[in-house]
């Protein structure tokens, strides 16, 4: 700016009428607080300060944030989020806003154990429960007399679908009366037994294993000479 006064206005009868012009020096910036403005979704905040010397000077910045994970969510408790932005303008203060993250929430899925016969028909309830993804699980197949279940106990880990899981039980072979000595199976214990074990020991003939459980009288695991002399015995 600039100042000044006519000299014919100090005295005009010695002086001429002259100007003289002087610097005013400049009052400087001298910004307010800035203010900080986050979008909704954190992406990017917006910073402004007014000068308080002339509030028609301005300045905004806006700066895109930068997210990351402070601390991970678990199932006992919730996580935090960090967006941070940082302005050039050395004005303004780096900005940072914390957002909570979902505490982690168990999913179950439903487990289904179904026990049938292998001709039809159900051989025992349904087992039905639930599991947690991610968790094991193991059912044992319950006991059915007379029958063998395929699979005797169901385990894995849970996946992100309910489970269905068929357990077959088979009829067992029926036990045949064990007849000691009676060698050839014929339901009879004879002196032909003797002749069978004697030619199986031989190589000659061959036992069926119903055979070799009937001829192993002394039950020591196997078939020999000692199992003749016994049956021989029997039969006497």
């Amino acid at each position: 700016g600039y100042s000044y006064c006519l000299s014919s206005e100090v005295n005009s009868d010695y002086y001429d009428d002259y100007q003289k012009n002087v610097v005013i020096p400049a009052t400087g910036h001298n910004w307010g607080e800035a203010t900080y403005v986050w979008t909704e979704d954190y992406g990017t905040c917006t910073a402004t300060h007014i000068c308080q010397n002339d509030p028609s000077h301005t300045e905004t910045e806006m700066a895109v944030s930068a997210y990351q994970v402070v601390t991970e969510p678990t199932y006992d408790a919730p996580g935090l989020g960090r967006y941070t932005v940082v302005f050039e303008n050395v004005g303004f203060e780096t900005q940072t806003f914390d957002v909570a993250i979902a505490q982690l929430v168990h999913t179950s899925h439903t487990l289904t154990v179904c026990y049938l016969f292998a001709e039809g028909g159900d051989a025992a309830e349904p087992y039905i429960g639930t599991v947690n993804e991610g968790d094991p699980y193991s059912v044992t197949s319950p006991a059915v007399e007379g029958y063998t279940a395929d699979i005797t106990v169901v385990s894995g880990i849970m996946g992100e679908e309910d489970v269905i899981v068929v357990v077959t039980y088979t009829a067992n072979e029926p036990q045949t009366e064990v007849l000691l000595g009676d060698a050839n199976v014929d339901g009879e214990l004879t002196f032909s037994d003797i002749s069978t074990i004697y030619m199986y020991l031989l190589g000659l003939d061959e036992l069926t294993p119903q055979g070799l459980i009937n001829s192993d009288v002394n039950f020591d695991g196997s078939v020999d000479f000692s199992d003749i002399a016994i049956i021989n015995i029997m039969l006497i």
